[in-house]
């Protein structure tokens, strides 16, 4: 896809075109009318394409430092206005002089050849302006020509070497192929983005622990071949745009994995950085199946999740309330992020799939602190099950209020409930709160030491930890076989192959998700949560 396209067709004929090419047509016009030299057009176009790009960043997520982006909205920008510039200025000479000189055409002007050879119908003021516009209708548009051509060229070898697809596959061959090449020298940066500070940022703590755990003990095998990690942590805030910003610092400083992001508003914006600068990408949370399924239907082959997706766990929890809750009143709430809308989304469809349809359906706003007029509702309705897409704050906020104010209605949220957090703000109103989540891996024989590391460092690996730790096992153990930190070869090898890890065996189907992923059941109860026996 050229690069001018990388937010979508409408946003690029709405702004490059409609937009700032209505803008560069007009500047193109008012320079011709004060008689300003055409390369000034030029520039004005190149200078109107840095406004684009903005705006494209600011209001689409685009890449906001994209160079090939620059420099073809520049170079359409900038014809446009010289187009605009010389169109108005063989019109002015011909409508304004009409004595000296002819149309030869909407694009140029010449002197009358009476006037010319016979001297006569000429003004002698307008002797130095014939000069004038000779000049410019002449060597200068000439000049202005060649200009041009240099920055298409530039702009045409930058999407043929930058944009080149992968070389074809080699021809089989029935002899044994020679082992991978021992990466060079040096050490591997990868990253770790996710929320450090906000509201969330439990979880990215949780992620922050994971990954320096995995490179701290790779490391301590030996590396990867010999070659040291070097782990680089970004705090996205679960901003979209902080995201953007994060993983284009990544790139600045030649990360080539990145173990993240939380938030799948996050994850979704910054997968778009890590595709144009072959970044390979596996997040232990993001699970809005938007994230693959866009990133497949672009082409994009880094993005991976060692997480399930919220088409697998809305339904896990729709066939618990229809098996333990048949004939109750439902409610299904949502916080409008990405995560939580897409999640309450895939409830609400398997709910009424299952022949349940929610009486209540309402949204909320992302760090609202009182929910009263909400809890009225519910209690309006007198409802029996709330199921909550959204995060643990707001959720822990709403069970408390529901509380207060006597509704007794069983509240089941999803997987953003697996931290500690929860209960310090819901205390004992917590109590029988359900979540869905995938069995837990800390329970898992393969978990067993990992789980003794973190112990005996005072903390307990709940939630994304684990998910962390084994997508770095996963990307250490590709660079190992494949002897390479190619975000190319690396997807190759991860979509042919199976991987065991912390949270036991892996593999990844052609989209980038984890085969045989499941959830179940959790409650919380006394301060902590376990999986449900009735399931």
């Amino acid at each position: 896809m050229l690069p001018v396209l990388e937010t979508g067709l409408g946003s690029f004929i709405g702004l490059t075109l409609c937009l700032f090419g209505l803008g560069a047509y007009l500047a193109g016009q008012g320079l011709a009318h004060g008689w300003r030299p055409a390369w000034q057009a030029a520039v004005t176009g190149f200078g109107l394409a840095l406004f684009d790009r903005f705006l494209q960043w600011g209001l689409f997520d685009g890449v906001l430092l994209s160079v090939g982006g620059y420099l073809a909205a520049g170079a359409i920008l900038a014809s446009i206005a010289l187009f605009a510039h010389r169109l108005t200025l063989s019109a002015k000479m011909v409508r304004q002089y009409p004595w000296a000189y002819e149309a030869a055409g909407p694009l140029a002007w010449r002197e009358k050849r009476a006037a010319a050879t016979l001297g006569l119908d000429r003004r002698p003021e307008e002797t130095s302006l014939a000069r004038i516009s000779q000049s410019q209708g002449g060597v200068k548009m000439n000049k202005i020509i060649a200009a041009l051509v240099v920055v298409v060229a530039l702009v045409g070898a930058y999407f043929y070497f930058g944009q080149k697809p992968a070389a074809p596959p080699a021809p089989a061959t029935t002899e044994a192929a020679p082992p991978p090449a021992a990466p060079a020298a040096g050490d591997i940066v990868i990253a770790m983005g996710g929320p450090l500070t906000g509201e969330y940022a439990a979880f990215g703590e949780q992620m922050k622990r994971g990954a320096e755990q995995a490179v701290a003990d790779i490391n301590a095998a030996g590396g990867i071949g010999g070659r040291m990690l070097k782990i680089e942590v970004g705090d996205d805030a679960c901003d979209p745009k902080q995201a953007v910003s994060v993983a284009n610092d990544f790139a600045n400083k030649g990360v080539v994995f990145v173990a993240g992001h939380f938030c799948s508003s996050s994850s979704i914006p910054a997968s778009a950085v890590y595709a144009e600068h072959n970044i390979l990408e596996i997040t232990p949370a993001s699970t809005n199946p938007k994230l693959t399924e866009d990133a497949a239907a672009k082409g994009w082959t880094n993005v991976f999740r060692t997480c399930g997706r919220d088409d697998l766990q809305g339904p896990t929890a729709a066939r618990y309330i229809a098996k333990y809750f048949a004939g109750k009143k439902v409610a299904v709430l949502n916080d409008k992020s990405t995560y939580g809308a897409g999640l309450a989304e895939e409830t609400r469809k398997a709910l009424v799939g299952l022949g349940i349809t929610p009486v209540l359906d309402e949204a909320y706003t992302q760090g609202d602190k009182d929910f009263s007029a909400l809890v009225a509702k519910l209690k309006g309705e007198a409802v029996d099950v709330v199921y909550i897409g959204g995060y643990h704050t707001e959720a822990g906020l709403i069970n408390r209020q529901a509380r207060d104010a006597g509704l007794a209605a069983v509240l089941i949220s999803g997987d953003a409930l697996n931290t500690a957090e929860f209960w310090s703000i819901t205390g004992a109103a917590g109590e029988g709160f359900l979540f869905t989540f995938a069995p837990d891996p800390r329970n898992l024989p393969t978990a067993k030491d990992v789980v003794a590391k973190f112990s005996a460092a005072g903390y307990d690996p709940e939630g994304y930890t684990l998910y962390t730790y084994a997508a770095v096992q996963v990307f250490a153990a590709a660079v190992a076989a494949t002897g390479s930190t190619e975000e190319a070869k690396l997807a190759a090898y991860l979509r042919a192959n199976a991987f065991d890890t912390v949270v036991g065996n892996l593999a990844f189907d052609a989209k980038g998700d984890v085969k045989g992923t499941g959830y179940v059941m959790y409650e919380w109860s006394n301060g902590a949560y376990k999986e449900k026996a009735d399931q």
